[in-house]
């Protein structure tokens, strides 16, 4: 099997088998990183949304998972006759789920956030404007 038109390309189809075996090894390296990783710079998966820092860090390892995984979906679509933006729709509850978490971090942060905080808080969310309009 060639793993990386798997995992790094958007084109041709993937059926049922494939699309399995890509979720098995997204959730065991999500384990090795929840209960591995993690812990090695003295998180838990009970301390991570308590720490700005591990918020960071926690979206950042979805950003890593989420090029893959979408290479695998949109293959996916095409193997059922789907067009490929349909990935984009089913991704929006993840985007707007790392806003609200976003949000939520740099809200406990507070007036003495460190300057990564402030820094990562400098920007204006990209669904923060429609997410409040929804709320």
């Amino acid at each position: 099997m060639d793993w990386k038109w798997l995992f790094f390309s958007f084109e041709g189809r993937a059926n049922r088998a494939k699309w399995w075996l890509t979720v098995l090894i997204f959730v065991i390296l999500s384990a090795l990183i929840w209960l591995v990783v993690l812990p090695i710079f003295g998180y838990t998966i009970w301390n991570v949304q308590a720490d700005p820092t591990a918020t960071v860090l926690s979206i950042v390892i979805t950003l890593i998972f989420a090029y893959p995984a979408t290479a695998v979906m949109v293959k996916r679509l095409h193997d059922r006759n789907r067009r490929a933006w349909l990935a984009a729709v089913l991704w929006a509850p993840t985007v707007l789920t790392l806003e609200v978490i976003r949000n939520e971090s740099l809200d406990k942060a507070g007036p003495y956030a460190s300057a990564a905080a402030k820094d990562f808080a400098g920007y204006p969310g990209l669904f923060s404007e429609a997410l409040r309009t929804l709320l």
